[in-house]
């Protein structure tokens, strides 16, 4: 048996029916009575574009003029006390989307923690000897699949546990030029917008670092089966770092869903450099 590295996405779960995509945290949120946080999401990001498919990429497509002014619409400069009205200008994204990103990773956990895979099947045939990434929070392999938790990376977090990653991929620089003076105050706001949102920015060099080791063991794997996976940009170190870590001559097989799957599978094989002969595509 060739010595086989499994990454597997959400597409995974939702083949054994678990309730485990971002449209259904939105179900979940709407179920709970958190609407205004749906809304939240919705008005100043770009989930119109995804449909809450993607929800980091729409996490990291925030319109910062629209959100500035929810924030500083209602405030207003002082000229008889500007060091107030400073202080006021800039405490208010920190008050107004500290407490929001806070407030919505704490849904994002109990709603990760609610997913229900006890009805779940095994569809697949999966080795117990090979090695598996996978960006699920959920223990479907372990449960489902009684694949030994030393064969699996959750890169992502695991439910139950303190280290549940989820954010987006546009961290953007400070402003270097910005002095904080009391006549840059929407400059100085406009940066703690950009501050708050680089909170949640998902560092994935650091989560590679992080699992050093791991990636390092996948030295001898000969072929890697892609389960479940939309192929997104925000995963593609992930894909690289592995590309680098295998040999050569490992085989990729590429399970797609949807059209834009295969089109996506199809531009990551091009952007690691894999050679054509190396890549298998399977219509899942």
């Amino acid at each position: 048996m060739k010595k086989a590295l499994y990454i597997l996405g959400n597409g995974f779960d939702l083949a054994h029916e678990i309730h485990s995509s971002y449209a259904h945290f939105k179900e979940w949120l709407i179920k709970e009575g958190y609407n205004e946080h749906v809304q939240t999401l919705e008005r100043h990001f770009c989930f119109e574009c995804v449909n809450w498919s993607d929800y980091e990429t729409a996490l990291g497509s925030y319109d910062l003029d629209d959100i500035y002014e929810q924030i500083a619409g209602d405030l207003s400069i002082d000229l008889d006390h500007l060091m107030r009205s400073q202080a006021i200008f800039e405490d208010a994204p920190d008050l107004i989307l500290g407490t929001f990103w806070r407030d919505i990773k704490e849904k994002f956990y109990d709603w990760v923690n609610s997913i229900d895979i006890s009805s779940a099947k095994r569809r697949f045939c999966l080795p117990a000897d090979a090695k598996y990434l996978t960006f699920n929070y959920t223990l479907t392999l372990e449960k489902v699949y009684n694949i030994t938790p030393d064969h699996i990376l959750h890169i992502h977090g695991l439910v139950a546990s303190d280290d549940i990653i989820v954010g987006h991929n546009n961290y953007i620089a400070p402003n270097p030029e910005y002095g904080g003076n009391q006549w840059e105050m929407e400059e100085g706001v406009r940066e703690r917008i950009k501050g708050a949102m680089n909170d949640n920015y998902k560092d994935v060099q650091a989560i590679i670092a992080k699992h050093r080791d791991y990636f390092t063991s996948l030295s001898d794997i000969e072929i890697i089966r892609v389960f479940g996976h939309s192929y997104n940009d925000i995963d593609m170190p992930y894909f690289q770092k592995i590309k680098d870590s295998v040999s050569k001559e490992c085989k990729w097989i590429l399970n797609w869903h949807s059209d834009n799957d295969k089109v996506n599978a199809e531009n990551l094989i091009a952007q690691l450099g894999i050679p054509p002969e190396n890549v298998e595509y399977i219509n899942q």
